[in-house]
């Protein structure tokens, strides 16, 4: 089995428990979403947003998948959620569009084997072009939140269709110990300057 763990960016963690709250959806709704649409993975909400804390003790998502054939779609929902997240705290914060997208950037996401250690490098980058391709597209969370200030409009939720679902699977208990994040690959590239004009020589006269 995995074990992906998704880390809030550190520029919303002033928000505090408001953020906490943007995650778990009012009434803990968003939590319970994933719980019903993914039965047989285990999800939970660790540390705190708090700067003040080791970065490895500030607010993470985390997800012990045993069925490694719904991994990405486990993973693109806790992206999804996270963004969600910020979005729904970045008013109280004064963000202007800008800084919010630059959120959504700075989210990154952990892969790990839950008894081999990190998976390979490139399973991390296909995941995070794969979410660069799906980035903007609407979600499926609360954009409530009790105590979040009024947020920007957003679009009618959109829940995926019911699907078979594979029998619960056991998965083992890992160390929460700290890992080397595995950061999501930056979207675009730098253009090369173009190059400049050539002028004709001169004929000379006869």
């Amino acid at each position: 089995g995995k074990c992906c763990r998704v880390w809030l960016p550190d520029s919303v963690l002033p928000a505090g428990d408001r953020l906490i709250e943007a995650l778990e959806g009012v009434n803990g709704s968003n939590m319970t979403h994933l719980r019903s649409k993914y039965p047989a993975v285990k999800f939970s909400i660790f540390g705190a947003a708090s700067l003040a804390l080791p970065p490895w003790k500030r607010l993470q998502v985390v997800a012990l998948c045993g069925d490694v054939k719904i991994l990405d779609k486990v993973e693109a929902d806790l992206v999804d959620l996270a963004e969600t997240a910020c979005d729904l705290v970045a008013d109280g914060l004064g963000f202007t569009d800008e800084q919010v997208q630059q959120a959504f950037e700075e989210i990154r996401v952990e892969m790990r084997d839950m008894k081999l250690g990190p998976v390979a490098a490139s399973h991390a980058k296909a995941s995070a072009e794969r979410r660069a391709a799906e980035r903007g597209q609407p979600g499926s969370f609360s954009k409530n939140c009790p105590s979040a200030p009024a947020t920007k409009s957003a679009g009618p939720a959109v829940s995926a269709p019911a699907r078979a679902k594979p029998a619960p699977v056991p998965v083992p208990v890992t160390s929460d110990a700290p890992a080397v994040p595995a950061h999501r690959a930056a979207s675009g590239a730098a253009s090369a300057p173009a190059a400049p004009a050539v002028r004709p020589a001169a004929a000379k006269p006869a």
